[in-house]
């Protein structure tokens, strides 16, 4: 398992245990391209990725190179905290690649 970003906020969502394997990618917060990169080299490269996991990415992320991971086979899930929660839609570009799970937000 490798952790790209703040672990802390890794650990405030609630992710199955069974996403946090040897072969999975997390990217957190501003850090969810270089885990996308990361994974995409490594998967480039013959190595395995089982899962990308994506905290809180970013809603403007390009989902080409999500597109070329699914297609080696990697699994995609985004956590999303939302604090007012409006639909799916704002999150269409990260639904056709994988599975989008959304928290209310913890307010202060």
């Amino acid at each position: 398992m490798l952790v790209f970003g703040d672990t802390f906020v890794l650990e405030s969502f609630k992710i199955p245990p069974i996403l946090y394997g040897t072969f999975s990618v997390f990217g957190v917060n501003v850090c969810c391209n270089k885990a996308i990169e990361y994974a995409y080299k490594q998967l480039c490269q013959k190595k395995r990725v089982e899962n990308l996991v994506l905290i809180n990415p970013s809603r403007t992320l390009q989902s080409n190179s999500l597109e070329q991971i699914q297609n080696f086979g990697s699994k995609i899930y985004c956590f999303v905290a939302v604090e007012d929660f409006k639909g799916l839609q704002e999150f269409a570009h990260l639904r056709k690649v994988g599975l989008v799970f959304c928290y209310k937000s913890q307010q202060s």
